[in-house]
């Protein structure tokens, strides 16, 4: 347990240079893995809020307008006015600059109390409602799908299908073995963490980074 918080303070340590340098991505994982390590150590959860108000800013409803205002208060769209009035409460407890001295916190304080205002003004929110709908809409017409993007892996297409009609049970038995393909090859299955696509590979590319061609970008699967 000693451990545990000795991990977990030198986590708190450099989140705070994170924060300082305002990388809030940085700063939120770091303290994520403090709280996992060490859960009563003091400030965390002040520390953490800073970093999810920051990091909400960067989601807006179109490119170049404001930003996410539910995200930023961290609330449901479907929420009504007194709930959005009691979680800019609770909100502002954790980062006013009187009780908040971290870096950032005075701007997040800020952030929500213009988000508090926006949505308890019904003809601003109205509008904001109609282009925040029109943009989750785009968004889910534009997710890739797997019948989209034909596999270059000979053993990917086949075996995915079949790894999708499996049960539950069965799919945890996959994955707990080393599976043997027809050519006498071991074979491991692996997930894309950004589309959540599962595909299988021969064992001996194992630890090895794959290019995963998704919608609009290319990222790196690692494996």
């Amino acid at each position: 347990m000693e451990g545990n918080r000795e991990e977990a303070v030198r986590a708190k340590e450099l989140s705070e240079k994170k924060m300082n340098s305002k990388d809030y991505v940085g700063a939120q994982i770091l303290i994520s893995k403090a709280q996992k390590l060490y859960p009563s150590m003091e400030n965390l959860s002040r520390m953490l809020t800073v970093c999810q108000v920051h990091c909400s800013t960067e989601r807006q409803v179109e490119p170049g307008s404001v930003p996410d205002w539910y995200d930023i208060l961290q609330i449901e769209q479907t929420a009504d006015e007194a709930s959005i009035k009691k979680q800019f409460r609770h909100l502002a407890l954790l980062l006013h600059p009187d009780k908040n001295k971290f870096s950032g916190a005075g701007a997040a304080f800020q952030l929500i109390e213009e988000a508090n205002r926006f949505l308890c003004d019904q003809s601003k929110r109205s509008q904001f409602d109609t282009k925040r709908r029109t943009m989750k809409q785009r968004q889910s017409q534009n997710q890739p799908r797997m019948n989209n993007y034909p596999s270059k892996n000979p053993v990917s297409t086949e075996m995915a299908a079949l790894f999708k009609r499996m049960n539950p049970p069965q799919q945890k038995q996959q994955q707990q073995t080393q599976p043997v393909y027809a050519n006498g090859q071991q074979t491991f299955w692996t997930m894309c963490p950004f589309c959540s696509i599962r595909y299988q590979y021969y064992i001996d590319i194992m630890y090895r980074a794959l290019a995963v061609k998704l919608a609009r970008n290319l990222s790196q699967l690692v494996i």
